[in-house]
């Protein structure tokens, strides 16, 4: 009788052993996309202050004047939080509401306007 009952109290046990493989998986995928979102940040860090220094070098264009800049870009939302935030529109051909990723009304195809050279 005792051989049956430690038999069932092993289920439990393999269960949660296997929940806690599958949590480690999953933090192990997010700490990999975590790294790599940092990797991408340095990295386009790095092509954006090669691209200002260039610009700079050859125009007559200064620090202040960029800084400047990215305060205006970052109020046409509205809103000064360090980031470029579209919202939904309004189609000017059919009057429907089109989320912000689309470059084209999902309704009609008519192209929304809007769109930055930079966003995807």
């Amino acid at each position: 009788m005792v051989f049956f009952r430690g038999m069932g109290q092993l289920r439990p046990h393999n269960a949660a052993e296997s929940e806690a493989s599958k949590v480690k998986a999953v933090e192990s995928n997010i700490n990999v996309r975590f790294r790599n979102l940092e990797d991408t940040i340095a990295c386009l860090a790095l092509k954006c202050q090669a691209m200002w220094e260039l610009l700079k070098e050859h125009s007559k264009l200064s620090d202040q004047q960029l800084i400047e800049m990215i305060g205006q870009v970052d109020l046409r939302d509205g809103v000064q939080d360090s980031k470029i935030t579209r919202s939904a529109q309004i189609c000017s051909e059919c009057g429907r509401t089109v989320g912000a990723r689309h470059r084209q009304c999902i309704y009609c195809g008519c192209p929304m306007e809007g769109f930055e050279v930079f966003e995807t």
